[in-house]
């Protein structure tokens, strides 16, 4: 079923801003990147414990896909990496491999979103970030689907937008937390935070959990080329 604010992210006013159309901004800028190069840093904070994971991604619509995550405490990568063709991917922690830290697939055709939804189960940080970089239409849905609730806020002093709201697991579920993002006039997505509230393993008190993504594009770049190779 479609929901009024994915509709509303499709169907948008020209004439004045809008926390949907910031959004619909933002998907576009994403979705017409034929080529696309990122850093994310993720920060997040659980009490006095905190960790932080460094994401590079680049991509070359419509197959060729490089993604490296590391997480330095506890240690910990992943890799996802795609000519086009061949794919190779940092299997899910209960996987076993042989001789490898990395799964080897050879394809007919890959594009960008096949290999990261093929990738996703194995990732460090399977981000919103990164579903709306990719932007595959199911990934995106699922992220405008947890804002439970959209608001425009005052810009940023750098104009950007501000676009905050209540935050939910997935479409169905309550509330449990907030959001916010901040997204530049050309539609860039610059920052997500996200404040969660849950009750940790072995825990009976409901603690809160802050996400916090930053990210720089650099749309139409492709740092590196030879990342592409699967050896």
């Amino acid at each position: 079923m479609i929901t009024p604010l994915i509709l509303a992210t499709v169907i948008v006013s020209q004439s004045a801003t809008t926390p949907q159309s910031v959004i619909s901004t933002m998907n576009r800028y994403y979705a017409g990147a034929e080529k696309l190069s990122a850093d994310i840093t993720l920060v997040q904070t659980l009490g006095t414990k905190s960790t932080t994971i460094k994401s590079f991604l680049q991509y070359h619509r419509p197959g060729k896909f490089y993604l490296q995550q590391k997480m330095a405490n506890p240690l910990a990568e992943a890799f996802a990496i795609s000519d086009g063709t061949n794919v190779g991917y940092t299997p899910p922690r209960n996987m076993p491999t042989v001789g490898s830290k990395l799964v080897y697939e050879r394809q007919r055709t890959l594009t960008v979103s096949d290999v990261y939804t093929i990738s996703t189960p194995g990732l460090v940080d399977r981000s919103p970030v990164l579903d709306i970089m990719v932007c595959k239409p199911a990934h995106v849905r699922y992220v405008i689907e947890q804002m439970a609730t959209i608001k425009l806020e005052a810009p940023t002093e750098a104009g950007d937008h501000v676009v905050t709201g209540n935050w939910r697991s997935h479409g169905e579920s309550v509330t449990v937390g907030t959001y916010r993002l901040v997204v530049s006039q050309q539609g860039e997505l610059k920052r997500y935070e996200r404040r969660e509230r849950v009750v940790p393993p072995g825990q009976k008190d409901v603690m809160s959990i802050t996400s916090v993504w930053t990210a720089t594009t650099r749309k139409g770049v492709v740092d590196d080329p030879t990342l592409f190779s699967v050896r």
